[in-house]
């Protein structure tokens, strides 16, 4: 193709370290040569640039607007409606209004990069842009237009809090394909649809599980599995006898961290003879830090760790190795090939894909997956461990079964989640959106 007709929209753009939607668009720019429209995130004058033939553009939004938006409106509100259920989402009408303004906003943007396309293919991501598909439907007509929403939907009960649920509906009705990570999202979304609405031949609902690209080791260049495993040995000062658990998280209540941590400090409790062969490595990243809740919720994980590492901790050995900032792309694939097991303890997830990076990083078949039921991961990732980190005698049950797996139980289930990975990457995950606009023969690309 001569002339560039894929746009993505997203909130983040490809400047955040950290987080699944970016990663996910990231290889997708770079294959269609793209352009991806993000928020400046605040930051006003931001200018149109390309990047390995991806053209980036910013939305101009005021630092205040910014704020009400994104950190109250998206955060306060409807992150918190779709994954804390313990706490009261905080919806206020002008916090809406922003929110309103920031989409009309991208809006006006995506139509200036698509008004010279003939048919132009716009891909929006996520609950921050509820309302753009609706807003370019009209000004838009030739466009196909896909959306997808990459957190839980939340049951219709809990869906009444939010005052503007039908019109985050409508909104992401404007789509002709309109996405999420599990069935159980799907069917919730439908049961909040208000009634008597017929979306046959409107809008295509369909379920499509994010993923990583693959291979996940062609631009990491780790070297060998014996090369990642010394680097890590000797930063963290790990003995050949430690069996080794990490957990990777952004700060935010629905991972499970303090949960984990308990289980972690139970287990510690039970079992005195681990107390030096076993080392747990935690990174956790703060990625709201203008958010009251999340800075107080790292407080506490921070406070729980050092309570462990003082209670079973010597001079020479910490049960726990904190990391508080964001790690390369080549870290965190060191740190995936060289650990035992990896610990996903989510109380509510889209999907997670760390689990997956984790998985793909694993070229000797070998490792562990501990992970959470309440991941949407967990629907196709059937040969990890899975668990329940609401309850603490589920989690130690897992702990126990990773730490006394046999090597061939191992490798049979990594060799199993492999497979799995690879035959469904993040190439197919959009191959099988595009083909879902009920086109009479595939895009071809």
């Amino acid at each position: 193709m001569n002339q560039k007709t894929v746009i993505f929209v997203s909130n983040s753009g490809p400047d955040r370290l950290v987080g699944g939607v970016v990663s996910l668009i990231k290889p997708l720019a770079k294959r269609f040569k793209a352009t991806w429209i993000s928020a400046s995130n605040g930051i006003t004058n931001q200018p149109t640039h390309e990047d390995e033939g991806v053209v980036l553009r910013k939305v101009s939004i005021s630092p205040q607007a910014y704020k009400s938006y994104y950190d109250d409106f998206c955060n306060g509100g409807l992150w918190t409606l779709c994954h804390d259920q313990n706490v009261e989402p905080l919806f206020r009408e002008g916090d809406f209004n922003s929110y309103v303004a920031v989409n009309q906003l991208f809006a006006s943007e995506v139509i200036r990069c698509a008004e010279d396309i003939a048919e132009p293919i716009i891909f929006i991501n996520d609950y921050q842009l509820a309302l753009l598909p609706k807003l370019l439907r009209s000004a838009l007509p030739h466009a196909k237009i896909l959306f997808y929403w990459h957190i839980p939907w939340p049951a219709y009960g809990r869906l009444t809090a939010c005052p503007w649920r039908t019109e985050l509906i409508n909104g992401i009705l404007g789509a002709d394909n309109a996405g999420f990570q599990t069935n159980q999202d799907r069917d919730h979304f439908i049961s909040a649809m208000p009634e008597g609405l017929d979306i046959e031949g409107a809008t295509n609902l369909g379920v499509y599980p994010a993923s990583i690209e693959w291979p996940a080791l062609k631009n990491s260049q780790p070297g060998s599995m014996a090369e990642s495993r010394a680097a890590i040995a000797k930063q963290y000062q790990l003995q050949a006898s430690n069996y080794v658990y990490l957990s990777v998280d952004r700060v935010d209540c629905s991972k499970g961290i303090i949960e984990r941590l308990h289980a972690i400090e139970k287990i510690l409790n039970l079992n005195p003879a681990l107390i030096k062969n076993i080392q747990f490595i935690q990174v956790y990243v703060q990625t709201r830090p203008l958010v009251l809740k999340s800075r107080e919720y790292e407080s506490q994980i921070t406070e729980l760790i050092a309570r462990i590492n003082h209670q079973y901790g010597s001079n020479d050995w910490q049960p726990i190795i904190s990391e508080r900032h964001t790690l390369t792309k080549e870290k965190l694939t060191y740190l995936y090939r060289s650990v035992n097991c990896l610990w996903v303890s989510s109380l509510a997830d889209g999907q997670n894909l760390i689990c997956k990076e984790f998985i793909a990083s694993r070229d000797d078949d070998d490792g562990v997956l501990i992970l959470s039921k309440h991941a949407g991961a967990a629907k196709e990732l059937c040969d990890a461990v899975i668990y329940d980190p609401l309850n603490e005698n589920d989690a130690i049950d897992a702990f126990n079964q990773t730490i006394s797996m046999s090597d061939a139980e191992r490798k049979n289930r990594m060799i199993s989640l492999r497979q799995h990975v690879r035959s469904y990457d993040v190439h197919l995950w959009m191959d099988q959106q595009l083909l879902d606009l009920r086109e009479e023969a595939p895009l071809a690309f």
